[in-house]
């Protein structure tokens, strides 16, 4: 039986791209039920895929399938669905994911761009970081209060300033804000370019602009929102 669902999981990934679709996973559910998931870079078609399920079983009709009595189905990925395909990416920029890598760390972070060359790359790790600089906010300087100084009613002038307490120069906070592009990690393609979301002490999050290999995610799932 795994060699059937070899054989129409190999149909099934050929004949996608003259459906402008290609697969992102596979799952036999039973010994006999085949299930495949399709995606497009564009927002998917759901007549496509139907047109796609008839031809992949005019196919199997004509094809030498054995005598085994098995069913199949096309099904789109969800939304639920970890992405598995670069391609998958592009079409889902704005949206914000739960990200796994290799190494086990996690993390949220908002989809800039989809780099696959260095050109682009390049381009979306300048734009990204620049947007990014532009909206943070300087730091605020933290100012001593000022001290009262009391004196007599017919105190003279030169009382009065020999006893007022020298002003307090405050000293500047130094930032731990980038305030300028940081070089451009070296990485495979394609690449993602993310705003990632650091939590912090009590309801504070902090972010910074990362570029992502395709090739170290082991999980990237939408967030979905419900507001």
């Amino acid at each position: 039986m795994k060699e059937l669902f070899d054989k129409i999981s190999t149909m099934v990934e050929t004949e996608a791209s003259a459906f402008e679709l290609f697969l992102t996973g596979r799952e036999r559910s039973g010994q006999t039920n085949f299930i495949f998931f399709m995606d497009s870079e564009t927002p998917l078609n759901m007549k496509i895929l139907t047109d796609f399920t008839r031809h992949i079983s005019t196919l199997i009709d004509e094809g030498d399938f054995d005598e085994t009595p098995f069913t199949f189905e096309i099904s789109s990925p969800g939304a639920d669905r970890p992405l598995t395909n670069p391609k998958q990416f592009n079409k889902h920029c704005g949206r914000r994911f739960a990200i796994t890598i290799l190494d086990g760390n996690s993390f949220e972070a908002q989809l800039i761009g989809v780099a696959n060359s260095i050109d682009t790359l390049e381009e979306h790790w300048m734009e990204s970081w620049q947007i990014w600089l532009s909206l943070q906010k300087p730091p605020k300087i933290k100012k001593e209060p000022k001290k009262k100084v009391h004196r007599r009613f017919d105190e003279e002038p030169e009382e009065i300033q020999s006893n007022q307490t020298p002003t307090a120069i405050p000293l500047a906070v130094v930032s731990s804000m980038i305030t300028e592009v940081p070089p451009l990690p070296a990485c495979q393609f394609p690449t993602l370019i993310m705003e990632k979301f650091i939590p912090e002490k009590g309801k504070k999050t902090r972010s910074e602009i990362i570029a992502v290999d395709f090739i170290s995610i082991k999980n990237a799932t939408i967030i979905l929102s419900f507001k």
